[in-house]
């Protein structure tokens, strides 16, 4: 057997958005990979990093982390194409990685209702800070169906919160978005790493609000049905109470004015 150590894929983890990955009303599929979407990258709107207490663990159990346009991989050191290598117990350790966004209008196409200290955990354990959280999907999963990122929220002040909280630097707890802890043991086969990588999946919903069209008097000319923010292609604007009248305006976006009355959805202004 060769002694030489190569890095084999052991999971990548693909983050979804519908804002930029639909196509106007043509929504695509969560089960596919992100790499058939021209032009997607993640570190345009999020920042992915290893918290401190996971680099260390990386070093010392020999995993390389590396970020992607769809999201992030983790590859493991080993001495063929599927044993690891010796005298290393993978089973038990757990790699946290945090998620900060970089997009000040992530928080307008993106469809969550965390408050300002809140935090997402996304995780494929059980044995985590809050463990009636859904576990981390799996891309591969054909029959997986949308979880939304509502249910992987952990409340500021909630046991759970402060459980998470206490494993982190205050540098690190500063303007965190989330949390995806990845434990191995479930990634492995028989202590080995299988032969092909696990895909994880996130997937970002994006906003819906009504549009309100209004002149240069502040007169309203006309709202539209709930209407998802998109990046890419168009739809026509349907006209609040028919499914049949189109307003003749453009679409909105998550630059417009956008108004949250109380009780009622978010409007979005747009001015025409």
């Amino acid at each position: 057997m060769s002694n030489t150590i190569t890095y084999k894929p052991l999971f990548d983890l693909n983050i979804l958005h519908h804002y930029f990955l639909d196509t106007g009303a043509t929504l695509f599929a969560n089960t596919t990979t992100p790499e058939v979407f021209s032009g997607h990258n993640v570190k345009n709107y999020l920042h992915l990093s290893p918290s401190l207490a996971t680099e260390k663990l990386l070093k010392e159990n020999k995993v390389l982390f590396k970020t992607t346009t769809s999201g992030a991989s983790c590859l493991v050191a080993t001495k063929s194409n599927t044993d690891l290598i010796p005298k290393r117990d993978l089973k038990n350790v757990i790699l946290d990685f945090l998620i900060y966004v970089k997009d000040p209008l992530f928080g307008n196409y993106t469809e969550h209702s965390g408050g300002v200290n809140d935090v997402y955990y996304f995780a494929n354990h059980s044995n985590n800070a809050n463990t009636s959280l859904n576990n981390l999907s799996k891309l591969n999963n054909l029959n997986d169906t949308f979880t939304p990122t509502n249910s992987y929220k952990v409340a500021a002040g909630t046991t759970q919160y402060k459980e998470l909280m206490a494993s982190l630097s205050p540098d690190e707890q500063r303007g965190l978005f989330g949390v995806v802890s990845v434990k191995l043991e479930t990634l492995l086969s028989s202590d080995k790493v299988p032969t092909a990588p696990t895909e994880l999946k996130i997937v970002f919903k994006n906003r819906k609000t009504i549009w309100v069209y209004v002149d240069k008097e502040g007169t309203e000319k006309g709202r539209s049905i709930l209407h998802p923010f998109v990046k890419r292609g168009r739809f026509n604007v349907i006209k609040t109470g028919t499914t049949t009248t189109v307003l003749n305006y453009r679409m909105g976006t998550p630059s417009d004015q956008m108004m949250f009355p109380e009780g009622q959805p978010i409007e979005t202004r747009i001015y025409i």
